[in-house]
């Protein structure tokens, strides 16, 4: 692959429901899915093609051992002045390494493998030791375990993340990608790595290498993820926190080294997003990577990526993409616009967008699903009009109608929408109750949830507010939404939640239950 790289008016601050990313709300597991593809190649278990599947413990760690035991003395042997000796020594040392889902990584962290690797990797003169020590290393960061913190650190914090910037600039292609998915991996496992790695400077020299190498979709794909890697950074301030120093005039973020490579990275968006169309899904698999991970709570970053040009691309993948991790990633991407400004929003609804969420919606898979939900949620908190344009899609009557097979998840985020609609729209409220709100919120409440039983009730009470105050205004003395109520066995549902044992529960049952008496 050959590329030529080159470098409004807020919403409110009171915003009942702006989403963060689904992962935030599902917990680290969900997360994993973005990682760019490289550590999600499982190895079998130990010798498994061999072993007896009733192997015993003991059996097990017998062979563990044996297999750890040459580890010291090959050690030694790295320190040889013979290439030969290295070679060998780093062909014996790569067995253990790869049975890295069988062996504990703190096993590996007690030899302080790394500290006797990094010179190696500075041994120009002998491509074959540098690319084997990356193999070694490579091996070494394929964990996902938060017992393998020493292991990961003793790599990190030695010297061979100085020879980062070094073998950036091998000529041989195959150190080059080596060296882009050890970063990834070390970037990827904790922020706090990440954050050390990227004072090294590494952003521009990846571009670079982007920008002038000539590379195969695999090559590419490799060093977009080590950039995906340097872009994670989940301390960002919360994007409201951004926009109230931004309405101060002060900058979003507190000044420091890493801003500027996030700067790097912010430069290349519109660049990055241009290259797509001439890209491999593969390829815009890992753009879209680093798409999400630098706009993630990053408001400087969203309002780069936020031009119609560019939105217009993304979007028009939306029918094209084969797989659903990709759709996904798109999603991801595209929906952070929907948590700043309804200046923002308003550019994604300039596109095809909404017609092309009518159009998949029926087709894709869970987890797709609760991302068009998300997205709807937090477009229905943008201005009336762009509320309105969700509830006239018809994606929202589809929500409704399916909401029994969804999951808990999905649950809150049908949820989140319905309340924003009728925060941001209270005209919608008899469209609203002709959709059937009412039947399908005391559906949801009927079981109680952690997820969603709170923003169900929230949801509930925020249309009984609006309908008391639409009463005010109307000419009608009964009130419409109060009726529907009355008319289902609401009061059985929500007693049940007035001796709750979440407090919040308990109180939200009862403010509901004293407006409708």
């Amino acid at each position: 692959m050959s590329s030529n790289l080159s470098t409004t008016s807020n919403r409110g601050n009171d915003r009942r429901f702006l989403f963060d990313n689904p992962e935030e709300e599902t917990g680290d597991e969900y997360y994993d899915f973005y990682a760019s593809g490289l550590r999600n190649k499982k190895r079998p278990a130990f010798n498994q093609s061999s072993q007896s599947p009733h192997l015993s413990e003991n059996t097990l760690s017998n062979e563990m051992e044996e297999l750890l035991a040459p580890i010291p003395a090959q050690i030694q042997n790295l320190a040889s002045p013979d290439d030969s000796v290295v070679i060998e020594a780093l062909d014996l040392l790569r067995i253990p390494t790869q049975q890295m889902y069988n062996i504990p990584s703190e096993r590996f962290a007690t030899f302080n493998l790394a500290e006797s690797l990094a010179p190696l990797l500075l041994r120009e003169n002998c491509a074959e030791i540098q690319l084997k020590t990356l193999f070694i290393l490579i091996n070494l960061t394929k964990s996902f375990s938060r017992s393998a913190m020493p292991l990961f650190q003793s790599i990190c914090y030695s010297a061979c993340v100085d020879a980062f910037p070094i073998l950036l600039q091998s000529s041989e292609m195959s150190i080059v990608e080596h060296t882009a998915w050890l970063i990834h991996n070390l970037c990827d496992y904790s922020t706090t790595l990440r954050n050390h790695i990227i004072v090294q400077h590494l952003v521009q020299p990846l571009f670079t290498i982007i920008q002038t190498k000539k590379l195969d979709a695999q090559q590419a794909g490799t060093i977009l993820s080590a950039i995906s890697g340097l872009a994670k950074n989940t301390k960002r301030p919360q994007i409201q926190e951004q926009l109230s120093r931004i309405n101060s005039n002060n900058p979003p973020f507190d000044p420091s080294i890493e801003t500027d490579e996030e700067q790097l990275i912010i430069d290349q968006i519109p660049a990055l997003i241009k290259l797509i169309p001439t890209c491999t899904e593969m390829v815009i698999s890992h753009i879209l990577d680093i798409l999400f991970e630098i706009t993630n709570r990053n408001y400087l970053a969203i309002s780069k990526m936020a031009d119609q040009e560019n939105i217009s691309l993304l979007v028009d993948l939306l029918p094209t993409i084969k797989t659903a991790m990709t759709h996904e990633k798109l999603l991801k991407a595209l929906g952070q616009l929907t948590r700043t400004t309804s200046d923002h929003i308003q550019i994604l609804l300039n596109t095809h967008l909404i017609v092309y969420l009518t159009i998949i919606v029926k087709k894709v898979n869970n987890n797709v699903l609760r991302d068009i939900i998300w997205i709807c949620a937090n477009i229905a908190n943008g201005t009336p009009d762009q509320g309105q344009q969700i509830f006239d899609s018809g994606l929202l009557s589809y929500f409704l109608q399916i909401q029994s097979e969804m999951n808990p998840i999905q649950i809150k985020y049908l949820c989140d929408l319905l309340s924003n609609l009728i925060t941001t729209s209270p005209a919608l409220m008899e469209p609203l109750i002709s959709n059937n709100v009412v039947g399908v919120l005391l559906n949801i409440l009927r079981t109680d949830h952690k997820t969603y039983t709170v923003p169900a009730l929230c949801t509930l009470n925020y249309f009984l507010d609006t309908s008391i105050q639409n009463q005010k205004t109307s000419s009608s003395p009964e009130n419409t939404f109060i009726s529907y109520l009355l008319a289902e066995d609401f009061q059985t549902v929500l007693g049940n939640y007035s001796s709750h044992e979440d407090g919040r529960v308990s109180e939200l049952s009862k403010e509901i239950l004293s407006k409708t008496t």
